[in-house]
């Protein structure tokens, strides 16, 4: 049976460099065929530990059929850790071996033995464990792992159980690994004492380019020994504090930083405590910051008044590309000053302004800096208070604006004169690609006059407008939007080919229970380990390869 599923994954590798989908399709069937034969046998042999260790090297994916009473045993864990190093042999990358662990449910015994692994592994790079129930137990061993190891560059423990004395074993281990490039902690109970150890480490660690803490516990303390850490480290470029409990105190500590630090190009501070004051702080880096690209705002109290701060700040800002600011209690009077910086600013390429209290005062401002503006590409503007008046001032400025490629109007009061007005711009405008429009009070009349639009314009992809009207009419924008004629983006006709492949390997597979096949789950199960390779798209204008 072993030799079977060998044999298997001989045809699929070979196969799946095929252009040919009918071969193709043959490879995932045979792939298949060895993996369901092996697992039936498996579940007859599973109380044999000789058996179990062996199996297990091959296909570590059946742990979870191994006997309850052997699931703990030392050799049995070794060779489920052993198993997973053969993995980098199937990478179609040798530069960037990838060992993909996500969701296996190793917990803290698990990762204990991966870790007496990854001591004396010399070529993994990457390896995800996120949402596995690891502990500070199974931290504490891969931190271990890490003081040896140094061939990893790449550590994904998000979605676990990782407390402070985790974090603190972990952040003991940064200090003399130079390696380690990205470190994801997203998701796990993290307070400010994890948070202080990892700051500490940061100090003298010059190969952490990633720190991302989104979803714990950190707090004002914590927030600012990180900071304290950002004025002397020079290689972080990417700081996720998103999700946490962290204030103005904290925020403000982090803005201090930023006035002094070269390196960090995105911070993430949403869904915190912050508000106006510390708002002012962050606007006041931004003023001499020139490094800092992304910054992430939204869910928290900024009001009018950071708003102002902030767009006082991209005034003469010239590094910042994205501001998101959603959900961040933003009414017209501060978007009336984003909408004055984004006259003069033009650097800004992704605004984000959803879930706010914005009118047709706000956004008749925006309109009109959209009317000279030519670098923002994306706005969003969902779930505001703009109508009929905001929908047309916009609409005036889609006649002239060419840059704006996806706007984000649902969820407001547009009626069918703010959509007959949108129409009209898009007869006449070559940028737009996307619009929603889902959620207004839009009828008959603007539906068809969207219709009509989309028979001239020939930007808008395929069902990438979007409405929501009464149920008589709402075929009728869908059918012109259907038989339009734009081409669906090459990025859509390459899902579009791949789905099919999939399907006539799936049309193929054996059944596996009366009256069901191999489905979508059961594939990635079974692919996971492989998925790297298994996604790869090579694509030019005429053809697409597997």
């Amino acid at each position: 049976e072993m030799l079977k599923w060998i044999r298997g994954v001989q045809r699929w590798h070979a196969y799946n460099l095929s252009s040919n989908r009918q071969e193709f399709a043959r490879g995932l069937q045979d792939l298949v065929s060895g993996t369901t034969s092996l697992r039936k046998s498996f579940g007859r042999m599973s109380a044999d530990k000789t058996l179990v260790v062996q199996v297990l090297r091959h296909d570590p994916g059946l742990f979870a059929e191994v006997s309850e009473p052997l699931r703990n045993d030392p050799d049995v864990l070794d060779s489920w850790a052993q198993g997973h190093m053969p993995i980098r042999d199937w990478c179609s990358d040798p530069d960037s071996v990838i060992v993909n662990l996500a969701s296996t449910n190793i917990a803290d015994q698990g990762a204990t033995a991966l870790a007496k692994v990854l001591e004396v592994d010399r070529d993994v790079q990457r390896i995800c464990l996120s949402n596995n129930s690891i502990g500070d137990q199974g931290a504490t061993a891969l931190a271990k792992a890490l003081e040896v190891n140094r061939s990893l560059d790449t550590m994904i423990l998000s979605k676990n159980d990782i407390g402070d004395q985790g974090a603190m074993a972990l952040a003991k281990s940064l200090e003399g690994n130079n390696n380690i490039s990205d470190i994801d902690l997203e998701s796990n109970k993290i307070g400010d004492p994890g948070a202080m150890a990892l700051a500490k480490s940061l100090e003298v660690n010059r190969s952490v380019a990633l720190m991302n803490l989104c979803d714990n516990c950190v707090g004002d303390q914590g927030a600012t020994a990180l900071a304290n850490a950002l004025e002397v480290n020079d290689n972080v470029s990417d700081v996720n504090l998103g999700r946490n409990n962290i204030g103005d105190q904290g925020a403000a500590a982090l803005a201090k930083a930023l006035e002094v630090n070269n390196t960090v190009s995105s911070i993430n501070l949403c869904d915190n405590s912050i508000g106006g004051q510390a708002a002012m702080a962050l606007a006041k880096a931004l003023e001499a910051n020139s490094t800092l690209r992304s910054m992430n705002l939204s869910d928290n109290s900024i009001g009018d008044q950071g708003a102002t701060g902030l767009a006082k700040a991209l005034e003469m800002n010239s590094s910042i590309s994205d501001m998101k600011l959603g959900h961040a209690d933003i009414g017209d009077q501060g978007a009336m000053a984003l909408a004055k910086a984004l006259e003069m600013n033009v650097d800004v390429q992704r605004m984000c302004h959803s879930d706010n209290s914005i009118g047709d005062q706000g956004a008749t401002a925006l309109a009109i800096a959209l009317e000279v503006n030519s670098s923002v590409l994306e706005m969003k503007l969902d779930h505001n208070e703009i109508g009929d008046q905001g929908a047309t001032a916009l609409a005036k400025a889609f006649e002239v604006n060419s840059s704006v490629q996806w706007i984000d109007l649902s969820d407001n009061s547009i009626g069918d004169q703010g959509a007959t007005a949108l129409a009209h711009a898009l007869e006449m405008n070559g940028g737009v690609s996307e619009m929603k429009l889902d959620c207004n009070k839009i009828g008959d009349q603007g539906a068809a006059s969207l219709a009509k639009a989309l028979e001239v314009n020939s930007t808008v992809y395929q069902n990438h407008i979007s409405l929501t009207i009464g149920d008589q009419s709402a075929t009728a924008p869908a059918k012109e939007i259907a038989s339009e004629g734009a081409a669906l983006p090459v990025e859509e006709q390459a899902i579009s080919n791949i789905t099919d492949v999939l399907q006539d390997g799936l049309n193929a597979a054996p059944v596996t229970a009366p009256g069901r096949i191999l489905d979508a789950e059961d594939m990635g199960d079974l692919m996971d380990a492989d998925m790297r390779l298994f996604l790869k798209v090579l694509r030019d204008e005429t053809e697409l390869a597997c």
